[in-house]
Formats: C-alpha cells, structure tokens, sequence
C-alpha cells in the first residue's frame, strides 16, 4: 500500500502540474482531462498511505464532495446554474473538514480552546471579505454568508489541530486551509466583483492555491492519523 501512495502522491503532483501549463496555455482539453483527476489521485494517497480511523473517513467524504465540486464547476459555462451546485459540494466538503477535525483525539487540548484570541484574525479578514463583496451578491447574500462561514470554519479547525498533533502535522493543516481561504476569496472576487478588483488570471491563482492547499491539508492529516491509537 505504500508504494501505491506514493505512486499517487506523484500522479497528483504530475496532474497537477499539467493542469496548471493547461491553463497558462489555454488548453480547454488538457484542463478538462487534469482537473477530475486531481481528488482522485488524492484521494488515492489518503486512502493508501494511513490507517482507517473516522478521522480519516470525514477528509475521505471531504475530497469526494471536493471532487464533485470540481467536476460541476467545469459546466459552469454552459450551465451557469451548476455554479450554485458547484458551492453547496464545497460547502459539504469544508463541513466534512471541520467535523473530521473534530473528531480527532484531545480537542479540548487545541490551540482555539484554550486561547480563543486566536479565533479574530481569520474572523477579521473573513468580516472585511464579506464587506467588500456584500454590495454586489444581489441574490447571493445568504449562500455566500453560509458557505464563506464554512470556510473560516475549516481554517479555525486546522489551527485547533496544533496541540493535539506534531508540530509539522497541524502547521501542514494550517497552511493548507488558509490557502483553500484564499482559493475561495479569489473565486468570490471574480465571480462578483471582479470589475472592481481585477486580478490577472484569476484561474491560475485559484489553481494553484487550491491544488495546494489540498495536498497540505491531506499531506498533515495523514502524518496525523498516524498518530491516532489503534481504535
């Protein structure tokens, strides 16, 4: 099994390298092939590369509503209702993150509950995100407040992992949610109000945070599953 992880621990990295030249190169193809590939492979990894514990059964739910995700959003031209789909998949897959991380050993030991100062910086930037978006989500307002709360959600959960695992594990956690954050921001700014705050390829940006942020996110919680007892 773990030869089979670390196979797909490459195809993930070589998928998503291709996607990324994909989009610098506007290949429609090569985006369309790379993209469902990615949580597959990943998936691939977690399933492989550690022990069952339900800690690992919620990230597994996650990154196959991740997938979902994925998938709906490359119709989003042709179907611009699928956008919507597109977010409520990622908002179960952000939901699964936060309850996984839950349920992993000595929650009441993380960083979060025991100093919840560290809750306002993520809160801050999530309020003056909100507040730079609300004037042009017209009927949007409620799914964007539901699922942006979702996301700060899992970044508060990823840095209540420090405490309860290594070091290396939760700080891998850490940076790939705050990454997923931005990967979110950057898709709010250009679906609603990207005449306004212009960002040069936004695809690429969101990509590259997103492919990322996804592989830490995996990469921590399987270094700490591993350090789950036996159930």
């Amino acid at each position: 099994m773990q030869r089979v992880s670390q196979i797909s621990t490459i195809l993930y990295l070589l998928a998503g390298v291709a996607h990324i030249l994909s989009i610098v190169f506007s290949s429609e193809i090569g985006i369309w092939i790379t993209k469902p590939m990615l949580m597959i492979f990943l998936t691939s990894y977690l399933v492989t590369a550690t022990k069952h514990t339900v800690f690992k059964q919620w990230m597994l739910l996650s990154l196959v509503f991740a997938w979902i995700g994925d998938v709906s959003f490359l119709f989003t031209d042709a179907m611009p209702a699928l956008f919507i789909l597109g977010l409520g998949m990622f908002l179960l897959s952000h939901l699964y993150y936060t309850y996984g991380m839950s349920r992993y050993p000595n929650l009441k030991n993380g960083l979060l509950l025991r100093s919840p100062i560290w809750i306002i910086p993520i809160l801050i930037y999530d309020l003056v995100f909100l507040y730079t978006l609300w004037g042009s989500l017209t009927d949007y307002e409620l799914p964007v407040l539901i699922y942006t709360t979702s996301v700060v959600m899992t970044g508060w959960s990823a840095m209540n992992m420090q405490g309860r695992t290594d070091n290396t594990s939760a700080n891998l956690m850490v940076i790939g949610a705050l990454l997923l954050i931005a990967t979110n921001s950057i898709v709010a700014l250009n679906q609603f109000v990207g005449d306004k705050f212009h960002i040069p390829q936004p695809s690429l940006w969101i990509m590259l945070t997103y492919i990322t942020g996804q592989f830490l996110m995996i990469r921590g919680a399987v270094r700490a599953n591993e350090q789950i007892e036996e159930e």
